[in-house]
């Protein structure tokens, strides 16, 4: 026999049901009083409602990195709040759902699906999917977003926030590494050449002089001195 449950006792315009929902997907009705000092309201009940149907479903959270040559993408399950302290993921028939996650991909502005089944247990586990696609050896830029579906109660999550991620091929930026250093090293030979070439300009090589020994020097001299003091005669011929 159905019977009523108090749920809470609050002053916000909200209450959270789910701790007190054994089976979500089963037919509930909520009703709800004012009351105000000693003063209370008739009670309004709520239509018919399934929880599992009818229940607003928040976006799954993703995550995307770079392993090598492939991109991976986590999809973790949408939270619920229940009576625990923190909220638990969606992921089996207690909570409703097991979902297949449509992944969207945008590869430099051109957009790919993949699907993602939470009950592949290769890429799914109580808190996440993930997802692994192979990248180009060309920089590209990636972003990706998710939205869950459940087959069981053709209900939909709500879209997930973009995420992007830009890739870099390796090889093109060990090769713009070298384009640096090659030009410094072009540079500083220039600037060699240049100074050696001033440098020639400026001190043109001259004659090299040539020693003479100390003993051949003094005949030269003596030999030269001997003829600035020699008379020159000049005799007419007859």
């Amino acid at each position: 026999n159905a019977m009523w449950i108090d749920a809470c006792n609050t002053s916000q315009h909200f209450c959270n049901i789910f701790s007190v929902i054994n089976d979500p997907s089963l037919s509930l009705w909520a009703r709800i009083k004012a009351r105000l000092g000693q003063k209370e309201s008739a009670y309004v009940e709520s239509k018919e409602f399934i929880l599992c149907k009818q229940g607003n479903i928040g976006p799954p959270a993703v995550g995307i990195r770079k392993r090598e040559n492939q991109i991976i993408v986590d999809i973790f399950h949408p939270l619920v709040n229940t009576s625990e302290k923190k909220p638990v993921p969606i992921y089996d028939e207690n909570y409703c759902h097991i979902f297949t996650y449509t992944v969207y991909l945008k590869i430099n502005g051109s957009k790919i699906q993949y699907r993602v089944s939470g009950e592949n247990e290769d890429n799914c586990n109580e808190t996440q999917c993930h997802l692994v696609i192979p990248v180009s050896s060309l920089s590209s830029h990636y972003c990706i977003s998710a939205e869950g579906f459940s087959e069981d109660w053709s209900v939909k999550t709500e879209m997930s926030d973009d995420l992007c991620i830009t890739t870099s091929d390796d090889k093109h930026i060990e090769d713009s590494v070298w384009v640096p250093i090659v030009a410094i090293l072009l540079f500083l030979v220039l600037i060699l050449v240049f100074v050696y070439c001033y440098t020639k300009k400026m001190n043109p090589c001259k004659k090299e002089s040539i020693m003479l020994p100390k003993s051949l020097l003094s005949v030269v001299k003596n030999a030269s001195s001997e003829a600035r003091s020699e008379p020159k005669c000049v005799s007419p011929i007859t």
